[in-house]
C-alpha cells in the first residue's frame, strides 16, 4: 500500500465508530476503519465509480483512497458530480446493511476538508437490505439554480416537480437521475422573498418525501457549496404524520420562521429576549415567515459573542421540545456566506430534554456550553488523553468552558493534526453516549471569516454540534445504542 506508518493508536476491539471524510478535490480518509469496513468501502467506490481508483495509502493514521478524476469539485462536470452522488448513496446503503448507521455529519475544517460523517455500529441493522434503486436517495441542491434527484424512483420525480410548480423552468433525466432547473437563483438569493421561497421549497419536497416513506437520513458537503440531503426509504415508517417547519439563520443577525405554527414563534421570540444580549430589534412578518432581527451580529462574531449565540441556539432547541417541536437536521443550502445553517425541525411529542453544545472554535479551541459538571469533566479527561500535542491553557469562559489546543486542529490540511483531530472527536462522541448524550445535530452558525493574504479566505469557525440528553449514564460502549433522538422525543426512553 505504501504511504506513512500509522501515527494513532489502533481503536480498542468493536470500537463503535469511525469517521470517513471528503477532502477535496478526489479523495476519502477514513479513521478508526477496520479491515472488513474498509474492505467494503473499497468494493462500493470500485463499483460505483467509473474512474475508478488511483491510489491507497495509510497517511498519519488515516486510510486514504484517491480517485481518479476530480469527483469533488466545485468545477468538475456534470457526469462526474452525479456518479459521485451515486456512488455515495450505495456507500452509506452498503455499510447501513453491514450495521453502520450515519450518526453524524460535520464539517470540521476551515480550508481543504469537506464533510466528514461519523458512523456508529448499529447491531440491528447488520443485514438489512435496502433496495438497489431508491433505497437511500439524494436529492443535491446543484449551481445557483437546480435541485438534482439521484436514485429515486420515477414517483418522487412527479412529486419534485410538483413541489417546483411556478418556480420550475426546465427539467431532463441524466440516465437514471433527474435535474430540474428553478427560476431566478434560488441558492444565492439576497432577497427576502425569494429566500423565504426557497425554503419552502425545500421544506414541501421533505413532506412529500416523507409522504412516500422517504424520512431524512443525513447531508454531505461534497462540494464546498450547499448541501446534498439523503433520504432513506423505511417501509416500516408511517409517512406522512409528522409535520415540519424551519428556523433559518441569515445575514448576521436575523432568525426567520418558516411555516412554523405560533407557539414556536412565541417560544423563539421569548429565547431570544431572555438570552441573547441585543434582545430582539425588529420583527417583519409574511404570510410564510416571521423574521426576527436581532441586536448585535451573532452569525459574524467570535469570543464572548460567539459564545452567546450558540448559547442561545442550544436553549432555543431545548425550549422547543416541550411545545412539541424536535430538530431533524441543520442543512447549508445557500451560497451566500452570510446565510447560515437552517435548522429542520419536525412535531413531536412535547417532553423536556437537556441540551449542550459541543463547539470547535478558532483554529485550536473547544468550547462545552451549556453542560452539566460530569460531561465537563468527562470531556476534559478526553480531551487531555486524545489531544497529543497538549492544552495550552483552558477555564470557565461565560456559561462555557473552553480548551485551547497546542497546534491548529481546525485548519489542519492534511498530517498527523487532520488525523488527530477527527480521532479525538470520535472519542468525545464515544463519551458522550456512555452519559447518556446524542448529537442531534451539526450546524454552520458562524459567519465571519479571516482575510488572507494568499488564496480565498477562511471561516473563523468550523460546525457547531448541538446535543440532547437521550440516555442514562453508564451506557457500554460496544452495546444497542440508547433511544435515538427521534425515539427519545416522542416518548420512547
Amino acid at each position: 500500500m505504501g504511504g506513512n506508518t500509522s501515527q494513532l493508536p489502533p481503536p480498542p476491539a468493536n470500537f463503535p465508530y469511525f469517521s470517513l471524510t471528503f477532502r477535496i478535490d478526489d479523495n476519502i480518509k477514513l479513521i478508526d476503519c477496520d479491515d472488513k469496513c474498509l474492505s467494503l468501502i473499497r468494493q462500493v467506490v470500485k463499483s460505483n465509480w467509473p474512474n475508478g481508483i488511483q491510489s491507497q495509502s495509510n497517511d498519519h493514521g488515516a486510510f486514504e483512497i484517491r480517485f481518479r478524476g476530480r469527483p469533488f469539485c466545485v468545477a468538475g462536470s456534470k457526469a462526474d458530480a452525479l456518479a459521485s452522488k451515486q456512488m455515495c448513496c450505495a456507500l452509506l446503503s452498503s455499510l447501513q446493511s453491514a450495521g453502520w448507521e450515519l450518526y453524524v455529519n460535520s464539517d470540521l475544517s476551515r480550508n481543504a476538508d469537506l464533510t466528514t460523517w461519523f458512523f456508529q455500529k448499529n447491531p440491528a441493522l447488520i443485514g438489512k437490505q435496502l433496495p438497489t434503486k431508491g433505497g437511500i436517495i439524494c436529492l443535491s441542491l446543484s449551481s445557483h439554480d437546480k435541485l438534482q434527484l439521484i436514485n429515486a424512483p420515477t414517483v418522487l420525480h412527479n412529486e419534485l416537480l410538483q413541489c417546483v410548480g411556478p418556480l420550475l423552468k426546465s427539467h431532463e433525466v441524466h440516465g437514471s437521475d433527474f435535474e430540474v432547473k428553478l427560476v431566478g437563483y434560488p441558492w444565492s438569493s439576497a432577497s427576502f422573498e425569494e429566500g423565504v421561497s426557497a425554503r419552502q421549497l425545500l421544506l414541501n419536497t421533505i413532506r412529500k418525501f416523507d409522504s412516500h416513506n422517504f424520512r431524512f437520513y443525513g447531508t454531505a458537503n461534497l462540494k464546498g457549496t450547499a448541501d446534498c440531503i439523503f433520504f432513506e426509504q423505511d417501509r416500516n415508517y408511517a409517512g406522512g404524520e409528522t409535520r415540519f417547519c424551519m428556523l433559518s439563520l441569515n445575514a448576521s443577525n436575523r432568525i426567520r420562521l418558516i411555516d412554523c405554527p405560533q407557539p414556536v414563534v412565541e417560544t423563539v421570540g421569548r429565547c431570544i429576549n431572555q438570552y441573547w444580549p441585543g434582545g430582539i430589534q425588529d420583527t417583519e412578518q409574511c404570510e410564510h415567515c416571521v423574521e426576527y432581527k436581532v441586536g448585535g451580529d451573532p452569525w459574524l462574531s467570535d469570543g464572548d459573542d460567539a459564545i452567546n449565540s450558540r448559547y442561545l441556539i442550544t436553549l432555543i432547541l431545548q425550549s422547543l421540545a416541550p411545545v412539541g417541536w424536535a430538530v431533524m437536521s441543520a442543512l447549508d443550502i445557500s451560497r451566500r456566506a452570510n446565510d447560515k445553517a437552517v435548522f429542520v425541525l419536525r412535531s413531536c411529542a412535547p417532553t423536556s430534554v437537556p441540551h449542550m453544545c459541543i463547539c470547535p472554535a478558532d483554529m485550536d479551541l473547544i468550547r462545552l456550553i451549556n453542560a452539566p459538571e460530569d460531561v465537563q469533566n468527562a470531556a476534559s479527561i478526553v480531551i487531555h488523553s486524545n489531544w497529543p500535542h497538549g492544552v495550552q491553557k483552558e477555564g470557565t469562559r461565560l456559561m462555557g468552558y473552553e480548551w485551547k489546543l497546542q497546534g491548529h486542529p481546525w485548519s489542519s490540511d492534511g498530517g498527523n493534526d487532520y488525523a488527530v483531530c477527527r480521532y479525538l472527536m470520535t472519542r468525545l462522541l464515544n463519551e458522550m453516549a456512555r452519559l447518556g448524550w446524542r448529537v442531534i445535530c451539526s450546524a454552520d452558525v458562524s459567519a465571519k471569516h479571516i482575510r488572507q493574504e494568499s488564496g480565498a479566505d477562511s471561516p473563523i469557525d468550523v460546525h457547531s454540534w448541538f446535543l440532547a440528553r437521550t440516555g442514562h449514564v453508564g451506557q457500554p460502549p460496544d452495546a444497542v445504542p440508547p433511544p435515538s433522538y427521534s425515539e427519545t422525543m416522542n416518548g420512547k426512553q
